[in-house]
């Protein structure tokens, strides 16, 4: 998981938490202060109905009844004035929650009880108010409440992941132009990520640091690999010029023409790894241009025709299915190296009456190039070490440095393009190339 969708997660669960415990708080206190002014409101209607309160008022509101009861049109409140014996507690007052029936309608009261003595008499005074206007009351104000810290909530989680995403901004910067789209040290930005935040920084400072080493580090190897073979190219073309003039001595034997002639063989076979490692060096250095517009249909079919030989050799259907107007631009000769091994692989590592298949297909702003052949296949461990130098397969009596690929590999890293394996043992190989489209 990201790491910005990790900070919004927790962003996410921790104002949750935040909203059901707030939630519950609010209830919590809603309800006692609903009581509370409730409480007060039957309070302030006592005093008012004490307020005014004579006999002559007493007399006419209980008459010949027992009792006086008064219920507003709704059943809402009620006061019930009713004489009594004796007052345990003179000017007390109590509050109880009651259930009462009306009228065949069950409601639930807060009352207030008050109990005093007025001319030499005892009375009960209750009033009450239904709690049903408490509860819907409580109801929406917890709504309310819920749905402003909801809406605040959901609000300060999108200004969070906004904020977090370009927090994080110079980091996915850093990872994107400076390892993702690098193929090769030589190739890396050494230009800083403007960012404020002091970790990037450093992180920026560390991986430019490192690359450095590894470029210097390249560098080095490169040009030891490149200055030893020009150093041994010499001594090797001198040694294949003696030992192709002691050829011409007719007064040789049998046995030293073979010893003679195998040696010219691993001379000629040294001097062409030698070669393939110079131009690997040069490729890597870049010191070829790449800025030439290639036809494919007319480079493979070049090619075909080199091959003519070794595709009669094994009896190979060559099928050349690129478009006509399909365009590239970069260096001739490199493209031409790269397309020339890729399709003698494919001849070596094919059996006999096989196929080999070249075509293309326009994808995401690419020209994607299948190289497909029905040969030998490999294992999923070969296609991993397949681009390694010095790599090569058992299976093929053909002789090979296993340098072919590897000098693909170079030319398409210096082309910046894709390449992708797949492969079925026993029943052939494709190599795929996503190839950038020219722009006009």
């Amino acid at each position: 998981m990201k790491l910005s969708n990790k900070i919004a997660l927790y962003n996410s669960l921790t104002k949750i938490v935040i909203i059901l415990v707030l939630s519950f708080v609010i209830y919590v206190f809603t309800d006692g202060i609903s009581n509370y002014h409730l409480q007060e409101r039957l309070v302030d209607k006592g005093k008012k109905f004490m307020s005014g309160l004579t006999q002559d008022h007493i007399d006419d509101l209980i008459q010949s009844q027992v009792n006086f009861t008064d219920y507003n049109i709704l059943k809402e409140e009620f006061i019930i004035l009713t004489p009594i014996r004796k007052v345990i507690n003179v000017n007390h007052d109590n509050f109880t929650k009651q259930t009462r029936e009306i009228e065949g309608e069950v409601h639930e009261y807060l009352v207030y009880t008050y109990y005093f003595r007025f001319n030499h008499h005892n009375y009960r005074l209750e009033i009450g108010e239904t709690m049903s206007v408490l509860a819907q009351l409580e109801k929406s104000i917890w709504l309310f409440t819920f749905l402003v810290l909801f809406i605040s909530v959901a609000v300060t989680l999108i200004i969070d992941i906004a904020f977090t995403n370009r927090l994080l901004r110079p980091f996915y910067n850093i990872v994107d132009k400076k390892l993702n789209k690098i193929h090769d040290p030589l190739s890396f930005s050494y230009v800083p990520e403007k960012t404020n935040t002091e970790d990037f920084v450093l992180l920026d400072k560390s991986l430019m640091q490192l690359m450095e080493k590894v470029s210097k580090q390249l560098d080095v190897e490169k040009q030891f690999t490149s200055n030893v073979s020009h150093e041994l190219l010499t001594p090797i073309s001198t040694l294949s010029t003696r030992f192709e003039n002691l050829l011409n001595d007719e007064s040789l034997s049998a046995a030293a023409f073979k010893k003679i002639n195998d040696s010219l063989l691993t001379l000629t076979f040294i001097k062409r790894t030698i070669k393939d490692l110079l131009l690997i060096a040069k490729i890597e250095n870049g010191q070829y241009e790449k800025f030439e517009e290639i036809n494919l249909a007319n480079l493979v079919g070049e090619i075909e025709m080199e091959m003519e030989d070794l595709l009669a050799s094994k009896d190979i259907h060559f099928h050349n299915m690129l478009a006509k107007d399909i365009h590239i631009k970069g260096n001739s000769t490199l493209i031409h190296i790269l397309f020339a091994n890729l399709i003698k692989n494919a001849i070596k590592y094919n059996k006999r009456q096989g196929t080999i298949k070249i075509s293309n297909e326009i994808k995401d702003g690419n020209i994607i190039l299948f190289f497909e052949d029905s040969g030998i296949g490999m294992t999923e461990e070969a296609v991993q070490r397949i681009f390694n130098r010095y790599e090569r397969f058992s299976t093929s009596p053909e002789e090979g440095h296993g340098l072919g690929l590897a000098i693909v590999k170079s030319i398409a890293v210096f082309h910046a393009v894709d390449i992708h394996v797949s492969s079925i043992l026993h029943e052939g190989t494709t190599i795929e190339l996503s190839v950038p489209i020219p722009h006009s």
